[in-house]
């Protein structure tokens, strides 16, 4: 997974103010990576934009930008000004109809990352970025899983769908043991995926 993203096509924050100065991206609307391919300001898109910044440049425009990778300092620069990074999964083919919608008569679906990719993804969204992929089964059940516990933690029925008087009862009274309790399940979730990193064969 490592060596995969050192073959993103690299965008540096200085040249996408220079092209945002220069109106050739318009900060009114979110700058996707067609957009930075049809501006120019990434020659061409092969396998996703990663943004990255050098010397921590400043960054004035607020911007919504889409892409595959973003580093922290990227992230930070943006998010000062009000901004947002979005990182997106889409494999080849998924890439290719964002790019070129018009060579296809019917857009083709986005398929599901793997555990490896789930969890850059999750790491992504630990930066400060905010991430869309779809999430995989598997992560889906851990996820029911960890919310059953959490009930089961809380002495709720496991079966029963709290309401919202029932809701705001417990964030009046438990503030401080549920939002420990929502760390830890958040801890384990982390924990759980990169355990399971080295091993991608179980879910394949």
């Amino acid at each position: 997974m490592r060596g995969k993203r050192d073959y993103l096509d690299p965008l540096n924050l200085s040249k996408l103010r220079y092209f945002i100065q220069k109106g050739r991206l318009d900060t009114r609307f979110p700058i996707t990576q067609r957009h930075l391919q049809e501006s120019r300001c990434v020659k061409r898109v092969k396998k996703g934009v990663k943004l990255f910044n050098v010397n921590d440049f400043p960054f004035p425009y607020k911007i919504d930008i889409e892409v595959a990778s973003a580093d922290q300092s990227s992230i930070d620069a943006i998010k000062a000004v009000g901004g947002t990074v979005t990182v997106v999964y889409m494999e080849r083919v998924a890439l290719r109809a964002h790019i070129k919608p018009w060579k296809y008569e019917v857009l083709p679906r986005t398929a599901r990352p793997g555990l490896k990719m789930t969890t850059y993804m999750e790491k992504m969204k630990a930066r400060g970025a905010i991430v869309r992929y779809i999430k995989p089964l598997w992560l889906i059940e851990e996820e029911k899983r960890l919310q059953t516990q959490l009930r089961e933690l809380r002495g709720e029925d496991p079966l029963h769908t709290p309401t919202a008087s029932s809701v705001d009862r417990r964030r009046q009274c438990c503030c401080g043991d549920a939002s420990s309790v929502g760390v830890s399940v958040i801890e384990r979730l982390l924990l759980f995926l990169l355990c399971y990193s080295f091993q991608p064969a179980l879910w394949d």
